[in-house]
């Protein structure tokens, strides 16, 4: 099979576009938590709370803590309508 310049330059655009939408797609956020408590709008002292006592999840990396925007999604969602 030969294929001409025009051909095999629309094919590699065309799989750079997917490569780059899959890497999109599967790339993850992680915050801070001065970013979790301004997205929620949320006292730090709250925020630390929420982490200690009610279970939200978090990556510690040495003292750093960071909040996987993901689970913070499915972690609201599963408190969403339930109180305590």
């Amino acid at each position: 099979m030969i294929i001409n310049e025009v051909e095999l330059k629309r094919l590699i655009r065309e799989a750079v576009r997917e490569a780059l939408e899959a890497h999109k797609s599967t790339s993850v956020e992680y915050l801070t938590v001065q970013e979790v408590t301004k997205r929620l709008g949320i006292s730090r002292p709250f925020c630390d709370r929420l982490i200690r006592e009610e279970g939200l999840p978090v990556i510690r990396i040495g003292a750093a803590i960071r909040i996987n925007s993901s689970s913070l999604k499915k972690w609201l969602d599963n408190r969403e309508g339930t109180s305590k």
